[in-house]
Order: structure tokens, then C-alpha cells, then sequence
């Protein structure tokens, strides 16, 4: 699913970051939100009904990724 080192790297990193404190909250970087969005989207192909399971924790997390590759505004 992640063909390049630095989504594997990030992906681990997520790992970690979620495995150290389950309950958050966390600050994730642009790379790691990309992979749990694409996670998601594997999840979602695999699994439909996993989506309607916490639709608003999955748009947080969209948005967060949608964010996050903007440009920062002056």
C-alpha cells in the first residue's frame, strides 16, 4: 500500500505516536495524516461498513489532511 521509504517511515511513526497514548489528543504531521487517509480508504474498499461506523472522526481526519496540504495564508 505505501510504495515510497518515506510513507513506511511515516506510517511507523503514526504507529508509534498512537501506540504511546490511546487516548490522544495527537499532532500529526502532513505525512502521517496522508497515511491514515489512505489507510482509511483501504479500510473503507475493504470493509464499507467500517465508514458509517465514526463518519465524524473520519471527516476530522480529512479535513485535518485537506488542511494541512494548503498553503500557509499571510
Amino acid at each position: 500500500m505505501y510504495r515510497s521509504a518515506e510513507d513506511v517511515q511515516a506510517a511507523e511513526d503514526l504507529l508509534a505516536v498512537l501506540d504511546a497514548d490511546e487516548q490522544g489528543p495527537w499532532v500529526l504531521s502532513p505525512a502521517q495524516l496522508g497515511v491514515l487517509t489512505r489507510a482509511m480508504d483501504v479500510r473503507n474498499a475493504l470493509l464499507p461498513s467500517a465508514s458509517r461506523q465514526h463518519p465524524d472522526l473520519d471527516a476530522e481526519i480529512r479535513a485535518a489532511y485537506l488542511r494541512s496540504r494548503r498553503p500557509p495564508t499571510a
